[in-house]
């Protein structure tokens, strides 16, 4: 196995497949203001000024029963990115400018999510 993601690698990892995601027309992506790593929990910032539909909006639309599912995608499945992520990441949590979280999972709640098995 590859040597464990630094920081940069992590943050960008996430920051690429928001990007995406807001090319592609999702919505709730383009409320994505920054990324960043907190000891071992990636952080998800929203800002609820980057979109013209409003994020209470969104949040009441989203089919996500804990918001941190929709960037837990990065980390959620046994594929090459996926597995050299993991060891990093702990948790996923997304938030509001104000500091106040809106989802949060574990790094194996995410896993089992995604593939349907403990992560070992």
């Amino acid at each position: 196995m590859d040597e464990i993601a630094s920081d940069i690698e992590v943050t960008d990892a996430f920051a690429t497949y928001f990007t995406e995601r807001a090319e592609a027309g999702v919505m709730l992506a383009k409320h994505v203001e920054r990324v960043t790593l907190e000891g071992r929990a990636v952080v998800v910032h929203l800002n609820e000024a980057h979109n013209n539909v409003p994020l209470e909006v969104l949040l009441h639309l989203s089919p996500f029963d804990n918001l941190a599912t929709f960037p837990g995608t990065v980390i959620a499945f046994n594929d090459e990115l996926g597995a050299r992520l993991r060891p990093r990441i702990d948790e996923v949590r997304v938030q509001r400018q104000n500091g106040e979280v809106i989802g949060s999972m574990s790094t194996a709640e995410i896993y089992k999510r995604g593939t349907g098995h403990d992560l070992a």
